[in-house]
């Protein structure tokens, strides 16, 4: 309903309505029919009026709803210009965000080509801090690694122009260089500690940042060369005094041993408790009892394929009371010194490996000669007055084994004072062997003994004290070559023996002289009969033979 059409009725309402009052004001003087027809009629004019009313209600609603519908379409047409410019902006920023994507893609392949050449060119403040400020350890080698690279690079910082001092990189360098002689100083000095653990200290402290002598090698040859010698000079001084205690320790220690009237197929003169031991200058002796094990191999060989134990300590050498065999302490005395030269071997080939293998073997040449030749002094006057076959031959193969363990663990730097030991020990166990060989050619066992023997069915004491000296030779020859002397040796025992055996058989009864012969060569068949080696082999059919002719 338009407002015009709308007026127009409440114009005539109003009209209708006055005439309404006009009628009323004159119905009072009217009869009473058309008082009641003006009273039906007043009744419409009042619904009329209501009516009008409403109207005018409607009206106020309709002009109330004009002036909002005004107001939002003034609002929707701001808004429509705000969101054409709201529209510009975003296409704005759109092309602006392609733009920027696009130059930073360009600067990614920028720095992608000049970065690396950029970290070349300068040393960052917190790089310069942490070589001078840090401590020297593991995680200081990551910045003295940065500045080495930096270094290296030298030739190619030439063509960069960049206003980074040259002189600003050496003297970072030498600050390093600096911190490093102090810190491998004060480790060196440390090495002369008291109770000191070397091991702990080159494992732990110097092996694991031996990159630090690789670069003091690298930019500063003369310091290097300074601290390899200390080092060595250290480890000179170190080992010697060790070593010199260990052996005043050892020699304080009873070694069993045999006189000459005990060796083999000796007469056996009964002496008294007072005679029971002998004396070098430096070495106490022990002379075993006729029972005595010195000639029987029993468990001596027990350490012989074991590096590790059964080494005798210094300071229960220093109280020990108990005797023990020649090569134990021998054992115990190279093995220890061999063991520490290699491990020393070894440590000094990798941490000075920069300075070349030739320079290395050098300076641990003057580290150990003198320990090594005081070692050959002390093994020369070990056995300078044993007669223990056994032991010296023990000793031989304990010499034998290290050689070819060091050759697994190529240790290079200890064969030629192994060498020099077995040329002290070979020629002794020879002419051992030749005092056993003619106490053999000239044993003197009584008639009455020979009859027993071939009698009671039982070999010869001469004979079981023979089977247990050849017995142990053969256990301890077991990988041995025949060319080596003790076969040689030997030989010329079994040879000396058999020539005895044989002068015994003839001064007893001809009719027991077969079984005597026999009763012996049995009891050596069955002694040897489970050795091993080609040695073993070659003199198990040797008696064999002999026991199936007599047989």
């Amino acid at each position: 309903m338009s407002l015009t059409l709308l007026d127009n009725i409440l114009a005539g309402g109003q009209e209708h309505l006055s005439l309404s009052k006009d009628s009323i004001s004159r119905s009072s003087n009217a009869p009473e029919e058309q008082r009641t027809d003006l009273v039906k009629g007043t009744e419409d004019d009042l619904k009329a009026r209501a009516a009008v009313a409403k109207l005018f209600d409607l009206k106020k609603s309709i002009l109330s709803c004009d002036e909002v519908l005004s107001r939002i379409q003034s609002y929707m047409g701001t808004f429509q210009a705000d969101l054409k410019s709201v529209s510009s902006d975003i296409e704005s920023l759109q092309t602006r965000s392609g733009e920027m994507a696009s130059r930073l893609q360009h600067r990614k392949d920028l720095e992608a080509v000049l970065g690396p050449a950029i970290e070349e060119s300068i040393l960052s403040p917190q790089l310069i801090r942490r070589i001078i400020e840090a401590k020297v350890d593991r995680s200081w080698l990551a910045a003295l690694d940065s500045l080495e690279q930096f270094s290296e690079n030298e030739a190619r910082q030439r063509t960069i122009k960049t206003e980074f001092p040259a002189q600003e990189v050496e003297k970072l360098r030498n600050i390093a260089v600096a911190r490093i002689r102090d810190y491998l100083v004060t480790k060196i000095k440390s090495l002369r500690l008291p109770k000191s653990n070397i091991q702990i200290i080159q494992q732990s402290s110097l092996l694991r940042v031996r990159k630090l002598f690789t670069f003091l090698s690298r930019y500063h040859e003369v310091l290097s060369s300074e601290i390899m010698q200390a080092y060595c000079l250290t480890m000179k001084w170190y080992y010697t005094t060790h070593f010199e205690k260990y052996q005043r320790s050892l020699s304080r220690i009873q070694i069993r041993n045999i006189t000459k009237q005990e060796l083999l197929g000796a007469e056996e003169i009964p002496r008294s408790l007072g005679n029971m031991f002998i004396s070098t200058q430096k070495q106490s002796v022990k002379k075993d009892s006729p029972g005595s094990l010195v000639m029987t191999l029993g468990t001596r060989a027990k350490y012989l394929h074991d590096n590790t134990s059964g080494i005798i300590l210094a300071y229960l050498a220093d109280t020990e009371k108990e005797s023990y065999f020649l090569e134990r302490v021998f054992r115990s005395y190279i093995v220890a010194l061999v063991e520490n030269a290699a491990v020393e071997y070894l440590f000094m080939n990798e941490f000075f490996a920069p300075k070349g293998a030739r320079t290395i073997s050098e300076h641990y040449s003057t580290t150990f000669e003198p320990l090594f030749q005081a070692a050959q002094n002390y093994v020369k006057l070990m056995v300078s007055d044993s007669l223990d076959v056994l032991g010296i031959l023990t000793c031989i193969r304990v010499c034998q084994k290290l050689s070819f363990d060091l050759q697994k663990r190529k240790v290079a730097g200890l064969e030629g004072f192994l060498d020099v030991l077995l040329i002290t020990l070979w020629p002794k166990l020879q002419s051992v062997m030749d005092l056993h060989c003619q106490a053999t050619k000239s044993a003197a066992v009584s008639v009455s003994s020979v009859n027993e023997s071939a009698k009671n069915k039982t070999a010869l004491p001469f004979t079981k004290k023979f089977s247990d000296l050849v017995f142990g030779i053969l256990v301890l020859s077991k990988a041995s070559r025949e060319e080596e002397p003790v076969s040689h040796s030997l030989d010329r025992l079994i040879h000396d023996f058999e020539s005895s055996l044989t002068r015994m058989a003839a001064t007893c009864d001809p009719k027991l002289r077969n079984q005597f012969l026999f009763r012996n060569y049995l009891h050596i068949s069955e002694q040897i009969d489970n050795t091993a080696g080609p040695l073993a082999e070659k003199h198990k059919r040797s008696f064999k033979s002999f026991v199936e002719s007599l047989g």
